[in-house]
């Protein structure tokens, strides 16, 4: 069987696209795109962290919307069809918080399933984390974000945040500062 219709496959690891016979790009190429529900969906959907972090402190937003409406979150939404998965980090991270980051490494991936009250499955993410650099920007959030802020790593263990998302973030703010400490110049 043949198709004329490019096709992409993507390298998590090395962020790169290629030509391949596998998995289509809806929007880069003109395929009309399923509509797409977060509540009740018919598959998983992707999302994507920027865990934006400097000077042994971490970015996060106040959720403005369900699913985690008032609580405080890594900046992220869902992957929009076309990007890469640093590119969706690099987006979410300017639409929520004014900063332009470059999404670095990858810091860990995980699901988010979040049962309604009759136990059926109401929301189900695979989410894909990334440490960001700032580049640029003022701390102001948009978008689906209702605050923004800078917490200090100690902050973190009072704020009410799911245990792996914790984790994300303490270790995300121990390579960003493993990164300045190499990366700044020794006393002599």
């Amino acid at each position: 069987m043949t198709s004329s219709s490019p096709r992409i496959r993507f390298d998590v690891l090395g962020g790169t696209l290629e030509k391949a016979p596998f998995l289509a790009t809806a929007a880069k190429w003109g395929t009309p795109q399923p509509s797409m529900n977060r509540e009740y969906p018919e598959c998983p959907l992707v999302g994507v962290g920027a865990v934006i972090a400097e000077d042994d402190r971490v970015v996060l937003v106040k959720r403005g919307r369900a699913p985690l409406l008032g609580e405080w979150s890594i900046p992220g939404g869902l992957l929009e069809v076309g990007e890469t998965l640093r590119q969706g980090a690099e987006r979410e991270a300017l639409e929520e918080t004014g900063l332009v980051v470059r999404a670095t490494e990858l810091l860990g991936v995980f699901e988010r399933l979040v049962p309604d009250d009759d136990k059926r499955l109401r929301y189900h993410y695979i989410l894909i984390d990334f440490l960001c650099e700032r580049i640029s920007g003022e701390l102001k959030a948009s978008g689906d974000a209702a605050e923004a802020c800078w917490f200090l790593r100690d902050e973190i263990s009072s704020l009410s945040l799911p245990s792996d998302t914790a984790e994300v973030i303490r270790l995300g703010i121990a390579k960003a500062n493993q990164l300045s400490s190499k990366n700044s110049p020794e006393d002599t």
